[in-house]
């Protein structure tokens, strides 16, 4: 009997982010049929503050700072973040 692998990816809930998300997702399946893949939807500061201007709710990385967090912790085993 052989354990199935499971992988989190932890990404944005924008539409590009989770489109791009499933898109890596029939890779990994493809490749690894036997895969349980988890989507696991990572607000950032800059989903939370729309409102306000990048510089003012702290600069660069204000949409994957919480998402490399969970990363480092080991709550997600990839990322994938919207190419643009």
């Amino acid at each position: 009997m052989s354990a199935t692998r499971r992988l989190v990816i932890g990404t944005r809930g924008s539409a590009l982010a989770l489109r791009q998300t499933h898109m890596v997702a029939a890779a990994l399946r493809r490749h690894h049929p036997g895969v349980d893949i988890e989507t696991r939807i990572i607000r950032t500061a800059g989903d939370r503050e729309q409102q306000a201007s990048l510089q003012a709710i702290g600069g660069q990385g204000v949409f994957v700072k919480e998402i490399e967090e969970a990363l480092r912790r080991g709550e997600i085993d990839l990322a994938v973040h919207s190419l643009k």
